[in-house]
């Protein structure tokens, strides 16, 4: 049997699937109970945890290459998440650096 065939492409796409779609059930009650300036912040702690609870759900039923379903689980996610946003640039909440408080200066060349 073949490497790819090893992979369990449906559970990824289930699991990275429905990590997005737990982000937005954790992201839009934030922005109806605090507004959307702390939206950035709960967007990015969700897909955090949410894509590391669904690669784990991936990895319960599989006997090897559970860093490699989880990755997949995390690209698969991310695909959705530029596929849905057109692929436009972060806010820049992102960018802001977390250790001085201070927002990354972005110049162009």
């Amino acid at each position: 049997m073949s490497t790819f065939a090893r992979i369990h492409w449906v559970r990824v796409l289930i699991g990275g699937f429905l990590a997005e779609v737990a982000v937005f059930a954790v992201v839009i009650p934030v922005f109806l109970l605090f507004g959307r300036h702390a939206v950035p912040y709960a967007a990015l702690s969700a897909s955090l945890v949410t894509c590391f609870l669904f690669a784990l759900w991936v990895g319960r039923r599989i006997d090897s290459r559970l860093v490699l379903h989880g990755t997949l689980v995390g690209v698969v996610a991310t695909l959705l998440y530029v596929g849905l946003t057109l692929g436009r640039p972060e806010p820049p909440a992102y960018l802001e650096d977390r250790n001085r408080g201070c927002p990354v200066r972005l110049t162009r060349v």
